[in-house]
């Protein structure tokens, strides 16, 4: 017990002076350099937060504590998402005798890989950037846009089903308890499949194309979309559409379906649902509060997981879509979303990756991009 302690403490110590020493610091910068065109995108966000709450009426407060509040709670969840991938990597690939001692030593030596956290350190810190952002505006949008469209949202779905809401159309199929728990873990699950992928390009050994293209596009669907087309569509969805359009609520019928099989077996949708209600109606914002429907963020982050899967393999590719598709059955079924919401978000994670990736090609073939990245490589 004591020497493997001994042990751990050296590679600790080791990896401490190996980031000390051979020029880690002037690699870090090079990366920096590199990664420079997600702060212009950040800043620009940023611009944006200012604009927002100069709108609002009641002061927003932006402190560094909690910038740095939200870079230390990724710390865990990073890690946490390390080991998934890794695990899925030894089960896929490796399937060791050992699995246990395999995936520790497997994961710490994915950690302290110099190449990975080089590229990994900017864009993580961009990502932390970007979801204080991101929290903060979804607070604020009823106050800068109150709740107005979900009446309009509703009849627009009827008119492209047919005259029919899209959550009746499901509900012959989706309507059993067992399949409704089904995909309320899947839906659930969005958390993790998003956070390992961005760990896997994140800490990605090679600085590609298709990982800039990836990283992009994340950037940009979360500021098009989760904020700005937010505030202008400002909505709540059909979970609380009866709290927020006087009279007749179609959602009715769904909404007590799902909460006789909530009160049957726990249904995280309603639970979450409950939560951000009382968030807002009790004018609390806390990290993770915020209602915002249109358009969908879990449609639109995981139709750019299907686009990139295609780009990496056909295994890849029909796994990514059926998830996306999983998500959007979800996103109705459970009451969070009109279809519309997830249409608008297609386009967006369309438009956004074809743009994306017309930069990523000018971008990756810069001699400035090129010099930095042999710096960054330099030992």
């Amino acid at each position: 017990m004591r020497s493997t302690t001994m042990s751990a403490d050296r590679n600790w110590l080791g990896i401490f002076f190996s980031l000390r020493g051979q020029g880690f610091g002037s690699q870090l910068v090079a990366s920096l350099k590199v990664h420079f065109f997600l702060f212009i995108l950040v800043a620009a966000y940023l611009a944006g937060l200012a604009f927002a709450i100069h709108l609002v009426v009641q002061p927003v407060e932006l402190t560094f504590m909690g910038l740095m509040t939200k870079f230390i709670g990724l710390v865990p969840t990073t890690l946490l998402g390390v080991v998934i991938l890794r695990f899925m990597h030894m089960v896929y690939y490796v399937r060791p005798e050992h699995p246990i001692a395999h995936l520790a030593k497997d994961s710490w030596q994915f950690l302290s890989d110099r190449t990975r956290l080089l590229n990994a350190l900017p864009v993580t810190f961009a990502l932390v950037l970007v979801i204080y952002c991101f929290a903060i505006i979804k607070n604020i949008i009823p106050v800068i846009n109150p709740y107005s469209w979900d009446l309009s949202l509703m009849e627009l779905d009827r008119l492209l089903h047919f005259g029919v809401d899209p959550w009746r159309i499901l509900h012959p199929i989706l309507g059993y308890w067992p399949i409704t728990f089904v995909i309320n873990i899947i839906y659930n699950l969005w958390f993790v499949v998003i956070w390992v992928v961005w760990i896997a390009l994140a800490f990605a050994t090679k600085q590609s194309e298709l990982r800039l293209q990836y990283l992009t596009t994340y950037f940009l669907v979360w500021t098009i979309g989760g904020s700005l087309l937010a505030i202008v569509f400002s909505s709540v969805g059909p979970a609380y559409y009866g709290h927020i359009v006087e009279g007749t609520d179609p959602y009715a019928p769904l909404m007590n379906y799902l909460r006789e099989v909530h009160a049957f077996i726990p249904l995280w949708a309603i639970q979450t649902q409950d939560m951000l209600w009382q968030a807002y109606i009790n004018n609390k914002d806390s990290f993770g509060s915020g209602i915002s429907a249109m358009p969908s963020m879990h449609n639109t982050t995981a139709f750019i997981i299907a686009l990139l899967g295609w780009r990496v393999n056909r295994a890849a590719g029909i796994a990514g879509s059926l998830f996306a598709l999983f998500i959007f059955l979800g996103s109705i079924h459970l009451g969070w979303h009109y279809a519309v919401d997830a249409y608008l978000g297609f386009a967006i994670a369309g438009f956004c990756w074809w743009i994306s990736g017309h930069f990523a090609r000018w971008y990756m073939a810069q001699p400035y991009v090129q010099r930095n990245l042999s710096k960054q490589q330099e030992a």
